[in-house]
């Protein structure tokens, strides 16, 4: 079972996640980011209120394949509808569950990731892990997260 940590309002321009530091994040904007160890690569999505989305393809895992790269990408609007910005921001909303790790006696996650959305000076923040990719994760996250490890991949070919 997940852990269960209410959302609190956040204020500035960057927030700290458990696994990826401090993200700077500005207005309009979405960070998509996941991770791992075991040959889980690692990938970011970047996508602006406007203009090109910034992606990148880590391979600093213990056991690395493919290649890193990282780059500007104009997405469709059909890719920005694959991405619910509002699915998102109402799943992350201040008194609901953004944290869902697994319970500390199952180990440490093999896989990470951490969604951050700001509007205004409001940033919100979804975060988790698992053993196992995309287990835990609530259906809108999960739903952005597995398109972001596809396209991702597929840019850094």
């Amino acid at each position: 079972m997940a852990s269960a940590k209410p959302a609190e309002t956040i204020l500035g321009e960057e927030v700290r996640t458990s696994f990826f530091g401090k993200v700077p994040i500005a207005d309009g904007e979405i960070a998509i980011m996941d991770g791992g160890i075991h040959g889980v690569q690692g990938h970011t999505l970047r996508i602006p209120a406007k203009g090109p989305a910034h992606w990148q393809r880590r391979v600093d895992s213990l056991q690395p394949h493919g290649k890193p790269g990282e780059g500007d990408v104009e997405l469709t609007p059909d890719e920005l509808n694959a991405i619910d910005r509002n699915a998102l921001w109402q799943r992350a909303a201040p008194g609901s569950t953004t944290e869902f790790f697994p319970p500390v006696a199952h180990g440490p996650p093999r896989w990470v990731w951490a969604i951050v959305l700001r509007r205004g000076k409001e940033i919100r923040l979804l975060q988790g892990g698992a053993t196992t990719v995309g287990d835990l994760a609530p259906p809108e996250a999960k739903a952005a997260l597995t398109w972001v490890q596809n396209e991702v991949d597929t840019l850094g070919k």
